[in-house]
Protein backbone atom coordinates (compact mmCIF):
# COMPACT_ATOMS: atom_id res chain seq x y z
CA UNK A 1 0.00 0.00 0.00
CA UNK A 2 1.42 3.63 -0.69
CA UNK A 3 1.05 5.98 1.40
CA UNK A 4 -0.60 8.78 0.31
CA UNK A 5 0.84 12.62 -0.66
CA UNK A 6 1.56 14.68 2.79
CA UNK A 7 -0.02 17.73 1.01
CA UNK A 8 -3.09 15.80 0.34
CA UNK A 9 -3.41 14.58 3.37
CA UNK A 10 -3.94 17.69 5.03
CA UNK A 11 -5.59 19.23 2.04
CA UNK A 12 -2.92 21.89 0.98
CA UNK A 13 -1.22 23.19 -1.53
CA UNK A 14 2.53 23.01 -2.19
CA UNK A 15 3.18 26.94 -1.59
CA UNK A 16 1.26 26.44 2.24
CA UNK A 17 2.53 28.96 4.49
CA UNK A 18 3.49 27.22 8.29
CA UNK A 19 -0.05 29.19 9.28
CA UNK A 20 -2.01 27.35 6.53
CA UNK A 21 -0.24 24.12 7.53
CA UNK A 22 -0.87 24.16 11.00
CA UNK A 23 -4.20 25.36 10.87
CA UNK A 24 -5.15 22.57 8.51
CA UNK A 25 -3.54 20.25 10.60
CA UNK A 26 -5.30 21.00 13.84
CA UNK A 27 -8.71 21.03 11.58
CA UNK A 28 -7.72 17.62 10.18
CA UNK A 29 -6.64 16.59 13.82
CA UNK A 30 -10.20 17.07 15.42
CA UNK A 31 -12.05 16.10 12.55
CA UNK A 32 -10.52 12.59 12.97
CA UNK A 33 -9.37 12.45 16.65
CA UNK A 34 -9.66 8.77 17.46
CA UNK A 35 -11.81 9.84 21.18
CA UNK A 36 -14.31 12.33 18.91
CA UNK A 37 -17.51 10.19 18.10
CA UNK A 38 -16.96 8.95 14.30
CA UNK A 39 -13.16 9.03 14.88
CA UNK A 40 -10.87 7.85 12.90
CA UNK A 41 -7.14 6.30 14.31
CA UNK A 42 -5.85 5.70 11.11
CA UNK A 43 -6.46 8.58 9.38
CA UNK A 44 -5.38 10.31 12.57
CA UNK A 45 -1.91 8.81 12.88
CA UNK A 46 -1.89 9.75 8.96
CA UNK A 47 -2.51 13.42 9.67
CA UNK A 48 0.19 13.23 12.34
CA UNK A 49 2.62 11.86 10.21
CA UNK A 50 2.33 14.50 7.67
CA UNK A 51 2.49 17.26 9.81
CA UNK A 52 5.31 16.03 11.41
CA UNK A 53 7.30 16.10 8.12
CA UNK A 54 5.49 19.56 6.69
CA UNK A 55 5.90 21.45 9.88
CA UNK A 56 10.01 21.01 9.88
CA UNK A 57 11.05 23.13 7.12
CA UNK A 58 14.69 21.02 6.67
CA UNK A 59 11.55 17.30 6.32
CA UNK A 60 9.61 19.41 4.37
CA UNK A 61 12.66 19.98 1.32
CA UNK A 62 13.31 16.67 1.78
CA UNK A 63 10.36 15.21 1.32
CA UNK A 64 9.61 17.96 -1.74
CA UNK A 65 12.73 16.58 -3.22
CA UNK A 66 12.16 12.93 -2.57
CA UNK A 67 9.12 11.81 -1.19
CA UNK A 68 8.28 9.65 1.13
CA UNK A 69 11.85 8.22 0.70
CA UNK A 70 13.35 11.43 1.87
CA UNK A 71 11.74 11.07 5.12
CA UNK A 72 10.80 8.01 5.94
CA UNK A 73 12.88 5.29 8.31
CA UNK A 74 15.10 4.47 5.59
CA UNK A 75 15.88 7.98 5.33
CA UNK A 76 19.47 9.35 6.61
CA UNK A 77 18.78 10.25 10.31
CA UNK A 78 19.79 13.46 11.65
CA UNK A 79 22.14 12.53 14.64
CA UNK A 80 24.75 14.54 16.59
CA UNK A 81 25.61 17.33 13.92
CA UNK A 82 23.03 15.75 11.29
CA UNK A 83 25.63 12.94 10.53
CA UNK A 84 23.94 10.10 9.40
CA UNK A 85 27.15 7.52 10.21
CA UNK A 86 26.43 8.21 13.91
CA UNK A 87 24.94 4.98 14.80
CA UNK A 88 27.92 2.93 13.64
CA UNK A 89 30.18 3.36 16.74
CA UNK A 90 31.45 6.83 16.53
CA UNK A 91 35.91 7.25 16.15
CA UNK A 92 36.10 3.56 16.40
CA UNK A 93 33.88 1.04 14.65
CA UNK A 94 31.90 -1.88 15.81
CA UNK A 95 30.85 -3.83 12.53
CA UNK A 96 29.32 -7.16 12.66
CA UNK A 97 30.42 -7.82 17.03
CA UNK A 98 34.01 -6.92 15.80
CA UNK A 99 35.40 -4.09 17.88
CA UNK A 100 37.78 -1.89 15.49
CA UNK A 101 40.92 0.36 16.23
CA UNK A 102 43.82 1.44 14.70
CA UNK A 103 47.27 1.28 16.43
CA UNK A 104 49.83 3.99 14.94
CA UNK A 105 52.11 2.29 12.54
CA UNK A 106 52.12 -1.38 12.58
CA UNK A 107 48.51 -3.06 13.12
CA UNK A 108 46.74 -6.27 12.78
CA UNK A 109 43.49 -8.26 12.70
CA UNK A 110 43.03 -10.79 14.52
CA UNK A 111 39.60 -12.94 14.39
CA UNK A 112 40.56 -16.58 14.67
CA UNK A 113 43.55 -17.62 13.34
CA UNK A 114 43.92 -15.17 9.81
CA UNK A 115 45.95 -11.94 10.96
CA UNK A 116 45.67 -9.11 8.12
CA UNK A 117 47.96 -6.10 8.68
CA UNK A 118 45.90 -2.41 8.67
CA UNK A 119 43.50 -3.05 11.52
CA UNK A 120 43.41 -4.33 14.98
CA UNK A 121 39.95 -6.25 15.20
CA UNK A 122 38.71 -8.30 18.22
CA UNK A 123 35.51 -9.08 19.60
CA UNK A 124 33.51 -6.71 20.93
CA UNK A 125 31.36 -7.79 23.94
Amino acid sequence: MSKRDYYEVLGIGKSASDDEIKKAFRKKAVEHHPDKQGGDEAKFKEINEAYEVLKDERKRQRYDQFGHAGVGSSAASDGPAGNPYAGFGGQTGNFLGLAISSVASSVVVSQGSSKVPGVVMSRHQ
